[in-house]
């Protein structure tokens, strides 16, 4: 009898995951893995990969893995896939550069436009030091209390015109024109309602043993379509950060928005009856947004004339000559 690798319990012949701690038992293939974690089934909290038992309810997690197994394009399992296919948490990928000119905006040739403003227009030539944006300090500051001191930045660098967060608590985003390819940790706004994508993966790794009867497992069929785990994030009232349940939601498209969706908000008025559609691919997703769709940004961003930055509840628009 074998023992497991990571915590030393014995294995029995043939099990490819322990049953004491939950990991592989595959030594070769554990840097090919990716742990999305281990969502309670008793609570529905969402626990760190290594814990024994629920941070909320208690409840023994032995056993259980939170991998997913990649399936190819026709749903069936991938060839030499013996393993989930559920990336390790990273830093969310920069937005794909959309089909769309960057304009070369020289000195004084690009402005940020306050949107949603009645009166006057209010606009702030970019200059070569750029724009400074914050609730405190910086070039423009707004009165909004998601925003942070220093929020944000508007930078020329090499003849393009770039958005980029400056560390703030709750991001900047930036709208989708139209599509946007999203991966592992993308966040993204629609309406009222905030997302975080925690993977795409196939069919999970059922945990259960078959024992020396002959009796045989009872279950649904195996599904064929790939789905998707996404984590909405919420605040109390009181202004805490909070956590809400892991969705699964299965594809090839999930549509969202405030009518008869695959996921619904019908009490959200500031979505519309179908807000966008996500499309999901072997290893990524993505966004067909059908109304306003903000994805942050991880990275600095180069920006086109017509997109809208969104910090907090401020919404401003970019205009580039020519």
């Amino acid at each position: 009898m074998a023992n497991c690798p990571h915590c030393g319990a014995p294995t029995a012949a043939g099990e490819r995951f322990c049953q004491a701690c939950g990991k592989p038992l595959d030594a070769d293939s554990i840097g090919d893995l990716i742990d999305a974690g281990i969502v309670c089934p008793r609570c529905d909290t969402y626990n760190d990969p290594l814990r024994k038992t629920c941070i909320q309810c208690g409840s023994t997690l032995t056993g259980m893995t939170g991998y997913l197994q990649a399936v190819s394009a026709d749903g069936e399992a991938e060839a030499g896939t013996t393993q989930p296919d559920f990336p390790q948490a990273v830093a969310p990928a920069a937005p794909e550069p959309q089909p769309a000119e960057i304009a070369a905006p020289g000195p004084a040739a690009a402005r940020i436009v306050l949107l949603g403003e009645t009166g006057e227009a209010k606009a702030w030539p970019v200059g070569d030091s750029g724009l400074r944006i914050g609730r405190r300090q910086g070039d423009l500051r707004f009165d909004d209390p998601h925003l942070s001191p220093q929020h944000a930045r508007i930078e020329q660098l090499e003849g393009r015109l770039l958005a980029a967060d400056a560390g703030s608590l709750n991001g900047t985003f930036l709208r989708v024109r139209g599509e946007a390819t999203v991966a592992q940790g993308s966040e993204f706004l629609a309406g009222s309602q905030r997302f975080v994508l925690l993977g795409i993966g196939g069919p999970t790794t059922d945990m259960r043993t078959r024992g020396e009867h002959d009796a045989r497992p009872y279950g649904g069929p195996i599904p064929r379509q790939r789905f998707a785990a996404l984590r909405q994030l919420h605040a109390t009232a009181e202004g805490d950060p909070l956590c809400g349940s892991v969705i699964l939601l299965s594809g090839p498209a999930i549509s969202v928005g405030r009518g008869a969706c695959d996921l619904s908000y019908p009490r959200d008025q500031a979505l519309e009856l179908e807000h966008f559609v996500l499309h999901l691919e072997p290893r990524q997703a993505r966004i067909e947004a059908r109304a306003p769709v903000y994805l942050r940004l991880p990275n600095p961003t180069p920006l086109v004339h017509g997109d809208v930055i969104r910090i907090g509840d401020v919404l401003l628009g970019v205009e580039i000559d020519g």
